[in-house]
């Protein structure tokens, strides 16, 4: 039986369970037992990550990176979370075979954007250098941004302006199992 390991922040452990419940018979899919966090705090754990017989390593990142310090800077500048991507994917290549798989980072609802206006284009700009480095190592990312852009009402689907509800977690985990599917087909 394949073997998929989830690493991400908080959405990651929402939509665990349904991609479990998806790949059941296809794929043993688990996560890291805490949330990865952001780049440098994922460069701080990998050591710990047990990629050790994978299939696939699906990586869900950036957010967390982005957020803005008391001072209005991104937490983790651009510049610095292109090089913890790239240096993540590197040791995460060193130690094991499997597929690495990127997803991107939805768009965060209108009330967030009230109280930080430019959340949603931090977010494209971050996206964009994980298309890049995704590009660079020639690793497939599955577009959680146009996922979430896709649905109509898009403010009914957030719980809290970030987090979604139930019912979109296992929506997008229906939509993530099939891509994660048509890649154990070809590992």
């Amino acid at each position: 039986m394949k073997k998929v390991l989830l690493a991400g922040s908080s959405h990651t452990r929402f939509f665990y369970p349904f991609v479990k419940r998806s790949l059941e018979g296809v794929a043993i899919v688990s996560k890291l037992p805490y949330d990865a966090g952001r780049t440098d705090e994922i460069l701080d754990s990998l050591h710990d990550w047990p990629l050790e017989g994978q299939d696939v390593v699906h990586l869900y990142s950036g957010h967390r990176d982005l957020m803005l310090d008391n001072n209005g800077r991104p937490v983790i500048t651009p510049e610095e979370f292109r090089s913890n991507l790239q240096k993540i994917i590197s040791m995460i290549s060193s130690r094991t075979d499997a597929r690495v798989v990127l997803s991107n980072v939805p768009p965060v609802s209108e009330a967030i954007l009230a109280e930080d206006g430019d959340r949603n284009h931090r977010i494209m700009s971050y996206n964009g250098i994980i298309y890049e480095i995704a590009g660079e190592f020639e690793i497939p990312v599955h577009d959680f941004w146009g996922f979430v852009l896709n649905h109509h009402d898009r403010e009914g689907l957030y719980l809290d302006g970030l987090h979604f509800r139930r019912e979109l977690y296992r929506e997008f985990a229906e939509s993530l199992s099939d891509f994660l599917t048509g890649l154990l087909c070809t590992t």
